[in-house]
């Protein structure tokens, strides 16, 4: 009976030991898995919603001035090389991607120490000969382009750019259709020249008038030297597929 008094103080020792030395194993993982959660970056935790956001950044263009910012959401502009990461001048170019316009998409100035900020907005329209898919643009040739007009203000730092009629945009100088048809065969090539051969004029059959180009203006005043800034923009709208 005393040896198995002996055998059971052994073994509940045994089992205080192995209780004990669990808790002390465990503890050490509870606290590093606590800590490794409250300090993981926010794109570990939530990676669906990063991904989310990092789609719609991916639409906006970022045009950058030494006065100031100019973002431009829902548009995607053509820049293999990089050349809006750069400082631009006070005149640039921005190519849009095909399929996309700068037409009715919000405008955000930001970064800038500029009052009285104003937005106005211009656009150009060229001829295109369209064969379905293909099509020959005539940037190159004669255009319209309307007069200034200030777009909608929502706020002393967002604006929305103006979209335009049908009618605004088959705007085009009145000129002999001969002339048309003459440039075609000469630009395009006699396939494209016999797509027109019978039409009266510019906005007929195959050849139709488009916007090219959109012009922004962006005016406003420096707090400091009380200079006055201006900076244009130009956006090349893609005439089709």
């Amino acid at each position: 009976m005393k040896d198995l008094a002996i055998v059971k103080m052994i073994f509940l020792i045994l089992i205080f030991e192995a209780c004990n030395l669990e808790k002390t194993s465990t503890k050490p993982k509870k606290q590093i898995s606590f800590e490794s959660i409250i300090n993981a970056p926010t794109t570990k935790l939530v990676s669906s919603s990063t991904k989310s956001v990092a789609k719609v950044s991916d639409t906006v263009t970022i045009i950058r001035f030494k006065e100031l910012d100019v973002s431009i959401s829902r548009l995607v502009a053509w820049d293999e090389e990089g050349a809006l990461k750069e400082i631009q001048n006070d005149t640039t170019y921005v190519v849009n991607d095909i399929g996309e316009s700068v037409l009715g998409q919000t405008l955000t100035i930001s970064n800038t120490n500029l009052d009285d900020i104003k937005v106005e907005q211009r656009y150009q329209t060229s001829v295109s000969i369209a064969n379905e898919g293909p099509h020959c643009d005539l940037l190159d040739w004669k255009h319209y382009t309307s007069g200034w007009t200030e777009i909608q203000k929502l706020n002393d730092l967002k604006f929305i750019c103006k979209s335009y009629t049908d009618e605004e945009r088959k705007q085009f100088p009145a000129i002999p259709v001969n002339q048309l048809k003459e440039f075609v065969k000469k630009q395009c090539g006699g396939d494209w020249f016999l797509l027109i051969k019978d039409i009266k004029q510019p906005n007929e059959g195959a050849s139709w008038v488009g916007i090219s180009k959109v012009f922004l203006r962006i005016t406003g005043t420096d707090r400091l030297s009380k200079r006055r800034i201006v900076k244009i923009i130009t956006f090349e709208e893609a005439m089709g597929c």
